[in-house]
């Protein structure tokens, strides 16, 4: 067996030869210059300059000027398109009767007696006519060709449904009326169901529609000051309550009409 051999002082200690060399490499990257592409290949993101910041900040108070009037221009749309449909009703509603006014035919028709009382219960008179009457109308040529109502009483006469519209072809009377006297009316001479395409120089078609037992034709109501309504109300009682009297009307070619004129004995009262 041979003896031990004795530690080489010279030869270095693993451990601090590792150290040695950490230490060795930490100063050679610490030397080593650094190159200026390898920088440029990895850019750091740049700060941003006053000049840009300005730039964002003008754009975004840009926007929101321009967006500003668009949304007040929005707001006042809805503001104002509610108001301008409703003007335009109330045109078309005044439109109408200055229409028939001015390029309406003059058509008198009579009513049936006026009683006085009625003027004192309002400012308004509800008239009845001759033409209102469906026992009237139904002698007129043109009737059956209105819609009935099935009745299944056998002896109950058939009418018209309500609702039904129709048109009342009237035509002038061959004279015309005496001094201080109401005109004379117009006679009903044919009923249809759908427009008249043609008519004489002397006829109109007045538009009308059955509501129940009556013929309606707009004409039915008047409304009159308190001071007119005392001066109708005299001339009825003065002219006699059973007396028939006479209302002018204007006449479209469409067949609406609206009251001009209202007469009670010798005494006429525009409305």
């Amino acid at each position: 067996m041979q003896p031990n051999q004795p530690e080489n002082p010279n030869q270095p200690d693993p451990a601090s030869q590792a150290e040695q060399n950490s230490a060795n490499a930490d100063r050679a990257a610490a030397s080593t210059p650094v190159n200026s592409e390898q920088i440029s290949e990895h850019p750091q993101p740049e700060e941003p300059s006053n000049a840009a910041i300005g730039s964002n900040t003008s754009s975004t108070s840009t926007f929101k000027q321009t967006q500003q009037p668009e949304r007040r221009k929005i707001g006042a749309w809805r503001m104002w398109a509610p108001i301008g449909c409703q003007s335009l009703l109330i045109l078309s509603v005044l439109i109408a009767p200055l229409q028939a006014h001015l390029n309406g035919k003059t058509v008198v028709l009579r009513t049936q007696p006026i009683d006085p009382y009625d003027l004192l219960r309002g400012y308004s008179q509800t008239l009845s006519y001759d033409i209102s009457n469906l026992d009237n109308l139904q002698e007129l040529p043109g009737w059956e060709t209105l819609p009935k109502t099935q009745f299944n009483a056998p002896n109950r006469p058939q009418r018209p449904e309500s609702g039904t519209s129709f048109y009342l072809v009237l035509k002038s009377p061959d004279r015309g009326s005496s001094d201080n006297q109401a005109p004379n009316p117009w006679t009903p001479v044919r009923i249809a169901s759908t427009e008249p395409q043609t008519l004489a120089s002397n006829e109109v078609m007045l538009k009308g529609k059955i509501e129940w037992s009556a013929a309606r034709y707009g004409l039915e109501r008047y409304y009159m000051p308190e001071s007119r309504r005392d001066e109708i109300n005299n001339a009825v009682n003065l002219a006699n309550r059973n007396q028939t009297g006479a209302v002018e009307i204007k006449v479209r070619q469409d067949g609406y009409a609206v009251p001009v004129k209202l007469w009670v004995g010798q005494e006429d009262f525009e409305f």
